[in-house]
């Protein structure tokens, strides 16, 4: 990093960190897999979404029907996303796969557009596959989170929530804080019953907001984070 001509920035012209680490409204729900991944890898999953040019080889096709017949097995469907010339590709390939996986699993294909998974899709995956939801007022910026799951015998899950909001970092001076972009969040836990949380953080407990909300209610300034353990 530089000032000189033809000294090049490694640093993002915008110093503002909401626009590096953006908002996760559907939280942190995706791992991304090459695509000669194992079809018993791709059976744990709720879904799978076929992005980008992919070379589908037999094994690449095989492996996502050995997916499917994995997920049949366990009694549950797998759902698949792809763009209609990855539906060309694989008929290609196997002239049978096609009509198989729209058989035994829940298939989208989804015509022309950049991506596979359009916005409604992704926020009905997210409410049916994550243990919780994470939201803020209306109008603000939005939040990072994501969620875990402890590998001990309590299994207590945890939420992660950061506010990229309002900080403001210059490469020449230490970074400023709005406060204008505190940000009010709500976690509600929607596959579990817990009775209190406790922020790793600060060591501070707190209970349902409301009686039967499933839910905790807190305020999170700009570039705080917070960390809930609900037990």
């Amino acid at each position: 990093y530089g000032d000189k001509p033809d000294q090049v920035s490694i640093l993002p012209v915008d110093t503002y960190e909401q626009h590096q680490l953006r908002p996760t409204p559907f939280g942190d729900m995706i791992d991304v897999l090459q695509s000669d991944v194992d079809g018993a890898l791709l059976a744990s999953y709720g879904a799978i979404i076929l992005s980008g040019e992919i070379n589908f080889t037999l094994s690449v096709v095989t492996s996502f029907k050995n997916a499917v017949n994995v997920s049949l097995s366990q009694g549950k469907k797998l759902r698949i996303f792809l763009r209609d010339h990855h539906a060309s590709s694989i008929q290609q390939v196997d002239p049978g796969a096609l009509h198989y996986l729209s058989l035994n699993s829940n298939l989208t294909i989804t015509e022309g557009g950049n991506v596979s998974l359009p916005t409604s899709a992704l926020a009905e995956l997210s409410a049916s596959l994550m243990p919780v939801k994470v939201t803020v007022d209306e109008g603000n910026a939005g939040v990072q989170w994501s969620v875990n799951k402890q590998t001990s015998s309590s299994a207590h899950w945890i939420v992660h929530v950061a506010n990229n909001a309002g900080v403001t970092k210059p490469g020449n001076m230490s970074q400023t804080l709005d406060p204008k972009a505190t940000q009010n969040c709500t976690i509600t836990a929607t596959k579990f019953n817990f009775t209190k949380a406790v922020d790793w953080i600060t060591n501070v407990t707190v209970s349902e907001t409301q009686p039967g909300c499933s839910c905790i209610n807190f305020a999170l300034g700009p570039g705080e984070v917070a960390l809930y353990e609900f037990i």
